[in-house]
């Protein structure tokens, strides 16, 4: 406490001392070693934001006691602010700021344009060598087919070494019309030279252009009587096209962009970043990002700083599921690293959000797989034996509740086994009154109902039964179980942090204190990333039945619609705000909606006082 009081004391004195303007702020430890390094649009504003540790995130907490010093530097400009918070950043490598760990098990193909005849090869990771990366491919087997079909339609060297010496006679590859045997002097290194624009085009997204030189050379051959040069010419068009018309993530009408998406659970974060090119997803990255801030935005701020200050280059438009914070200064800082525009977009609807959508799921998928760090295969066994001595425990149902001032209270129910979601045992709960204005009461009566869930044989239940709570919590459901048939072997409950406490505690049925789960942490993240799970699918969950209330509401007012047509239009626009973005085209087109009645919405829609501040809260 004593330093979380200095801690206070310093960061308070500096925010009021500090300027308004732009710059960047380092904060120092005891031992003066750089803690973190950030920039500011107002440094005053900034520090002000850290001045209370205990209301921070648990990271920022814990990074924010430690303050012994904070430096600022003014700049003025934002965009200086983050080319300089940049450079302090690879000057200092600070503790806290964000760090990107790149996916190794990811394949590049490299190809070796710094060599008189290159070849394509299959690395682990790109170098500076001065060859060209193509990559990373998710998954593997998906490379391998590329290289497969490039070694059909262009005929490279396969051997990997640099070609020192000719050779009298080519090998087999030669024969099987698989090389063009620059190692024996078969080729010129012009016509070598056109097979690897070929591929370079191609794996970058290029084969339409490129099937589209090759035809009109191909024409040129067959108007000069070569016709056996035309043939292959031919072939490759085919193959090429064969290839293209098999690529399933196509989008025409945009250029070269990125995509990104992120997932969270616990304290574990993914962002994947998926490479398109001329309207076609070429490639993916997945990056695992450690110590980075609670607030979305600025995550993403960060992230794009780190990502593409050592990216090989930078794409005119990045598809972003959130707005970074400094969104004006960070497109400026993009800028000068391409040395042309590039655009932050934040799509809303439409195929682009798609895209995004697409690329949020894949870093989900690669965290529910667990090849993050601590997968948590065995940590539920673990569990069991610091708790309760209890061996062969395998499986973990975890309960959430989600209100809002105790209306439309609903819970979640998720089960994790074999270190991943089994979502096929999800549950979602209504609760009613009383029960929907007591926590402890709304938690029991999910309980209760679940074990009668159990105890009629739909399923087993979970060997532990994880509670989204505190101690007053685990009592109330410990009381609610007793004498009922179905008893998980163990009950505990994960509470997050507050009264004095600056991390999450855990809590077991039979012990008076919290559990010390220091020595095993990766028991402790497995908890956390089960309970945000349930968090999240309850939380989801209360958003659809809030705005379904919302929107049954709104509608009692309009003249035609009865609770019939109520339900029609619940089933075909979900929310409010979907429904007040409908067109009268679209409102029109709902079958058993009379035109009249159509239009008499469509106008009491837009006339209707409470739309803004509804279509905010159901975002």
């Amino acid at each position: 406490m004593r330093e979380a009081r200095e801690a206070v004391r310093i960061l308070q004195g500096e925010a009021e001392r500090a300027p308004r303007g732009p710059g960047v702020y380092i904060m120092r430890g005891a031992d003066d070693a750089v803690l973190y390094v950030g920039k500011a649009k107002s440094l005053r504003a900034r520090l002000r934001s850290y001045r209370d540790p205990l209301r921070q995130g648990p990271k920022t907490a814990v990074m924010a006691r430690q303050v012994r010093k904070v430096e600022t530097l003014v700049t003025d400009t934002e965009v200086e602010a983050l080319i300089l918070e940049n450079a302090l950043i690879k000057k200092y490598r600070p503790k806290y700021n964000i760090t990107l760990r790149d996916d190794k098990t990811y394949p590049f193909l490299r190809l070796s344009v710094q060599e008189e005849f290159p070849a394509l090869t299959v690395v682990r990771g790109p170098g500076k060598d001065g060859a060209r990366y193509f990559g990373p491919y998710v998954p593997a087997g998906a490379m391998r087919k590329t290289v497969a079909i490039l070694q059909r339609i262009f005929p490279l060297r396969k051997c990997r070494t640099a070609l020192k010496a000719r050779r009298g006679r080519p090998c087999l590859n030669f024969q099987m019309g698989r090389c063009l045997a620059p190692c024996a002097g078969r080729v010129t290194g012009e016509e070598y030279g056109k097979l690897v624009r070929g591929v370079a085009l191609f794996l970058q997204g290029k084969g339409r252009e490129l099937a589209g030189e090759y035809r009109k050379r191909m024409l040129e051959l067959s108007g000069q009587e070569r016709y056996e040069e035309a043939a292959v010419l031919r072939d490759r068009i085919g193959a090429i096209e064969a290839t293209l018309q098999r690529q399933k993530v196509h989008f025409p009408g945009r250029g070269d962009l990125d995509v990104l998406g992120s997932a969270i659970l616990g304290e574990r974060r993914v962002v994947t970043v998926l490479h398109a090119a001329k309207g076609q997803i070429v490639g993916a990255r997945t990056i695992h990002v450690r110590e980075s801030p609670e607030e979305e935005g600025e995550m993403f701020s960060e992230f794009l700083r780190a990502f593409y200050d050592r990216a090989s280059s930078v794409p005119p438009e990045i598809l972003l599921p959130q707005r970074p914070a400094g969104f004006e200064a960070m497109e400026e800082w993009l800028q000068g690293k391409r040395g042309r525009r590039v655009r932050l977009l934040v799509p809303r609807a439409g195929p682009l959000r798609a895209l995004v959508s697409l690329a949020s799921r894949n870093a989900m998928e690669t965290l529910e797989r667990g090849k993050t760090r601590g997968g948590g295969e065995d940590a539920v066994g673990q569990l069991g034996m610091v708790a309760a001595r209890l061996k062969g425990l395998r499986t973990l149902g975890a309960v959430d509740v989600s209100a809002i001032c105790g209306t439309d209270t609903v819970a979640s129910f998720v089960w994790w086994e074999g270190g991943r979601f089994k979502k096929s045992r999800y549950r979602r709960f209504r609760i009613g009154s009383p029960a929907g204005g007591d926590d402890y009461a709304a938690m029991t009566e999910v309980v209760k109902r679940l074990a009668a869930r159990i105890e009629k044989g739909r399923w087993p239940g979970p060997d532990i039964l994880l509670l989204d709570g505190g101690k007053g919590h685990l009592s109330a459901v410990r009381r609610c179980l007793a004498g009922r048939k179905w008893q998980p072997a163990l009950t505990v409950a994960i509470a997050k942090p507050g009264g004095g406490r600056s991390r999450d505690a855990v809590y077991a049925e039979g012990r008076r204190d919290s559990l010390h789960l220091d020595r095993v942490p990766d028991v402790l993240r497995t908890l956390q990333t089960v309970r945000d799970e349930a968090h999240r699918f309850a939380v989801a969950y209360h958003r659809r039945v809030r705005s379904r209330r919302v929107l049954g509401s709104a509608l009692e007012a309009v003249p035609g619609i009865g609770p019939e047509r109520r339900k029609l239009l619940l089933r075909r626009f979900g929310s409010l705000e979907r429904l007040r973005r409908a067109s009268r085209r679209d409102l029109q087109a709902v079958e058993g909606l009379p035109a009249a009645v159509a239009d008499d919405l469509f106008v009491y829609l837009r006339k209707w006082p409470g739309r803004r501040g509804n279509a905010t809260r159901l975002r």
